[in-house]
């Protein structure tokens, strides 16, 4: 199991995730609440800001970067896009 930190407004929350599932899972699995509507990377409902792993989440996807444009650039990634495959910490919205 991956150590996931996210960076809640009522503090910090870390759970652990198994590799390949996305943020909005690990979230949703272990009482974390972000905000989502689609699920599939259309709406971008589901941003959260990238502060720690960048090399330990999948790489953005056509959807993601057609929703985000250069926001990526700042961090900011989808929850229902981005899979896990290291330890990472993310805020969320």
């Amino acid at each position: 199991m991956i150590p996931v930190v996210f960076v809640t407004p009522h503090g910090d929350v870390t759970v652990e995730a198994a590799e390949g599932v996305t943020l909005l899972e690990a979230g949703q699995a272990n009482g974390v609440e972000i905000e989502y509507s689609c699920k599939d990377g259309r709406c971008g409902v589901c941003q959260v800001t990238l502060l720690e792993g960048e090399a330990n989440l999948s790489e953005p996807d056509i959807d993601e970067v057609d929703e985000l444009f250069d926001r990526i650039d700042d961090g900011v990634r989808l929850a229902c896009k981005a899979r896990i495959l290291g330890p990472v910490k993310v805020r969320i919205r």
